[in-house]
């Protein structure tokens, strides 16, 4: 067909675009319109070409590739388009996209001008669309109540016609908006709705997304095995239809509840999974969520440092992403994490500018968060304290950062998370223990291995049997090896990789988060104070002292 009339092919292909967008996969979708635009090119159909790029953009929005969407849509507005309704439905598909870029204001001006030539068109379908989308760039930038009337109106259309996929769609995203102004029992009413309509319409793609919401709203609630069977059947739904960008956020939600369950090496898995898709598919405003719980596990395991690094990562999406709401957040970790590290000057300005930006965002309990957040600047401030030697002082910023945590909150994740990281401060600060001198001659911590080097012994740690543990065994080895060799160098996770499960082929991510587990693990056993993280890797403390045990001794 193609070769005797690609017009007749390209018009075949678009007819099959509707399905393909609904039920996937993705990954034949782009490929059906890839050949769409090719047999268009052949017919030399200037409109018809035009009509083509718009759905492959949309297919590869859909798919999570938002750099190839962008060009095709550039391609058919720079073109010749004569068609008013190719025009407006080239700039709704470019809108939604720099709506996923968090390039709002552009984003805004493209839905506005797609909602203006439906309106002329006489287009009710699609005028409601583009009030829709309206409607998720005013939440996203914190105008609710513009949002919400963006979205009635738009329901109402749908309504009126009929069209029960779209009216799912805007019953999820009134849900979505009721959850971010704190409006549970609405919320509820209004996802059970989205879904309802959905599975009616058979679109398996956004029951998926609204599946997937439904979970983080439970999480948020504290429903925590609700919420995970809710993203496991999100994520194998994403996985079915190639839809990557989504999978790597059901990724990231899942390593969140896991977290919140207290299986810290499943959500470390979890969490690198997602980091690998977020940065293959250029997704900074999930990033900037998952490095906000990533950062909440290192601080589980009292590492501050790493934490502030994560925090100060997902900062940087946050902002590249326009995301608002993830930044005033992160601003509030990040002095929370300073201050922990005794930069109190730092975590002061921090938590201000927190606070400024926390107001917009009263439903979701972000102005109570950032204010238990402070607590670890009272912490900060108490142990100045009690350096200046003013115990009494000290007390009362103790008390004070305990008084900040209050009850645990049952009906926020954003207060439980915020109390979380304090109850740990205050923890980790009770236990810190009085500077003591250094004896000249003592190492810092001693690792001492057998003969055969399955026994080893980490610092003050009961010796530990690695007979067993394969894999940990191995590169611990690697590990000590190169401390030796190369004093002060950092190993690669791919170099770990390939010491601990020797000529193995996996995908990359599933690599990293084993690598990533293990060093948990070995951690958790006693090296916490001496195997250190680096940008280029991982690496024992230069001062380890190594004792090998003689053979036959």
């Amino acid at each position: 067909m193609l070769e005797r009339d690609p017009a007749l092919a390209a018009r075949a292909a678009l007819a099959l675009h509707p399905l393909f967008r609904a039920r996937g996969p993705a990954g034949r979708h782009v490929a059906l319109l890839h050949a769409a635009v090719g047999a268009a090119r052949a017919a030399n159909d200037a409109q018809l070409v035009a009509r083509t790029l718009v759905a492959r953009g949309e297919a590869w929005r859909h798919f999570g590739d938002l750099t190839p969407a962008l060009r095709d849509l550039d391609e058919a507005l720079g073109g010749s388009v004569a068609d008013a309704g190719i025009e407006g439905e080239a700039l709704y598909q470019r809108a939604s996209v720099l709506w996923l870029e968090g390039r709002h204001v552009d984003a805004s001006a493209d839905a506005r001008r797609a909602l203006e030539i439906f309106r002329s068109n006489g287009d009710r379908a699609r005028e409601g669309l583009a009030l829709s989308l309206l409607g998720a760039i005013a939440q996203a930038v914190g105008q609710f109540a513009e949002a919400r009337e963006h979205h009635e109106a738009a329901l109402a259309i749908h309504r009126a016609l009929g069209h029960r996929r779209a009216e799912g769609l805007e019953y999820n995203r009134l849900a979505h908006l009721a959850f971010r102004t704190g409006r549970t029992k609405e919320n509820h009413s209004l996802m059970a709705r989205a879904l309802a309509a959905l599975r009616e319409a058979g679109d398996r793609m956004n029951e998926a997304l609204c599946t997937h919401n439904l979970g983080y709203q439970l999480l948020d609630e504290g429903r925590t095995e609700e919420a995970m069977r809710n993203f496991e059947t999100a994520l194998g739904t994403y996985r079915e239809l190639g839809m990557r960008r989504n999978e790597g956020a059901a990724l990231a939600h899942l390593g969140a509840a896991h977290l919140d369950a207290g299986d810290l090496p499943t959500a470390s898995s979890y969490f690198e999974q997602a980091l690998f898709i977020h940065s293959s598919v250029g997704d900074r405003y999930t990033e900037s969520f998952t490095l906000r719980h990533f950062a909440r596990l290192w601080i589980e395991q009292g590492d501050w440092e790493e934490a502030d690094r994560l925090v100060a990562t997902g900062l940087e999406a946050a902002r590249a992403s326009a995301n608002a709401q993830a930044e005033a957040f992160l601003l509030g970790y990040r002095a929370a994490t300073l201050a922990m590290r005794d930069d109190l000057e730092g975590a002061t300005e921090l938590i201000r500018v927190a606070r400024e930006s926390a107001g917009r965002y009263e439903g979701m309990r972000v102005p109570e968060a950032v204010e238990i957040l402070e607590g670890c600047i009272d912490l900060a401030r108490a142990r100045q304290a009690q350096a200046r030697g003013d115990e009494e002082t000290s007390r009362v910023l103790r008390e004070k950062a305990r008084a900040r945590c209050g009850s645990p909150s049952t009906d926020s994740g954003a207060i439980r998370h915020a109390q979380r990281v304090v109850k740990l401060a205050l923890d980790g600060d009770a236990e810190l223990p009085a500077p003591q001198p250094e004896k000249s001659g003592t190492p810092a911590f001693v690792i001492r291995l057998s003969a055969d080097g399955r026994k080893i012994t980490l610092g003050e740690q009961p010796t530990v049997d690695f007979s067993r543990r394969r894999a940990q065994r191995a590169i611990l080895h690697r590990l000590i090896a190169h401390r030796e060799e190369s004093p002060g160098e950092a190993l690669s996770w791919s170099d770990l990789f390939e010491a601990g499960w020797p000529g193995e082929r996996v995908q990359v991510e599933a690599g990293f988060g084993r690598v990533r587990t293990t060093i948990w693990a070995l951690r958790k056993l006693g090296l916490f104070a001496v195997l250190l993280t680096r940008d280029d890797g991982y690496l024992l403390e230069p001062r380890v002292d190594i004792v090998r045990e003689a053979s036959g001794a």
